[in-house]
């Protein structure tokens, strides 16, 4: 859910990271995706 990316994505900004998810598709293929903090002015 978007809360659950919300909550992911300032846990991320709080230790300095980059989160990274991984979607999984019919054929057992991985996808990863990698998504940063940015503060909208």
């Amino acid at each position: 859910s978007w809360r659950d990316y919300s909550k992911m994505m300032r846990v991320a900004h709080s230790v300095r990271k980059s989160a990274v998810i991984a979607v999984v598709d019919d054929e057992g293929d991985a996808t990863y995706y990698e998504s940063n903090w940015n503060k909208l002015k």
